[in-house]
């Protein structure tokens, strides 16, 4: 499997394996369809959720299968794509159990609390505070009509993550100049920054590192649909 397919090729334009991405995704069962079973919002959401995670790697392998290329093994050793199968059929295993209230027992099983270094962990909604950290840092003067400004870009993030826009201005200061204490949140930031960076294509504003970035910023917010705030100087 090349650099350019997985979830990348989604942004790069891979328009093959996006199509049958998109198509997976959308005959994945819909949370109002779990009503009947999962009483429960959350639950449904993660029911949704694992669905989404199986059929979008489904669908890589059924790309790649359709290519022809059966890269699984070299010299009786397991290739990286020959792991990623073993993880799949891992997460359904898990995914049924969890579904249907058992504790998972492979790939979604927790560490023993002993062996893990609690200051590493980053939580879900620091994880989704670093992306919005990253779409701030690649902002650049003319990048967007939406956010003409990085407070606007700020004022928008602040209102989906519930806090307030000065408070994200201060974390991105301390982010991009180690002033944060955790090192794997800078980590973290530094990846997801690379990440974007590695997709973006020179002399394209909409395959811009910022662009590219801000959607998956939006696709994981609790706020999905965010309207731009009214500007402020950054």
């Amino acid at each position: 499997m090349s650099d350019k397919q997985g979830i990348a090729s989604l942004l790069s334009g891979d328009e093959t394996l996006k199509a049958r991405i998109y198509a997976k995704l959308t005959a994945a069962t819909k949370e109002t369809e779990l009503a009947a079973h999962y009483p429960d919002k959350g639950d449904r959401k993660r029911v949704r959720r694992r669905a989404l995670i199986i059929g979008a790697l489904e669908a890589i392998f059924e790309h790649q299968l359709a290519g022809g290329d059966d890269d699984i093994s070299v010299e009786g050793e397991k290739t990286p794509l020959a792991e990623l199968a073993d993880a799949m059929r891992d997460f359904i295993h898990d995914t049924e159990r969890l579904d249907n209230g058992h504790s998972a027992e492979l790939v979604a099983a927790p560490v023993g609390r002993e062996t893990i270094d609690g200051f590493k962990t980053i939580t879900a909604s620091r994880k989704t505070m670093i992306i919005w950290l990253a779409v701030a840092h690649l902002w650049k003067q003319g990048i967007s009509e939406e956010f003409p400004t990085q407070g606007a870009l700020l004022n928008a993030a602040a209102a989906s993550l519930k806090r307030t826009a000065k408070s994200l201005k201060t974390e991105l200061h301390e982010i991009r100049n180690h002033g944060v204490n955790n090192a794997e949140e800078r980590k973290h930031f530094k990846s997801i920054v690379s990440f974007a960076e590695s997709l973006a294509v020179d002399g394209d504003p909409r395959k811009s590192a910022f662009n590219l970035l801000l959607p998956i910023a939006r696709a994981i917010s609790s706020d999905q649909i965010l309207k731009p705030a009214s500007a402020s100087k950054s």
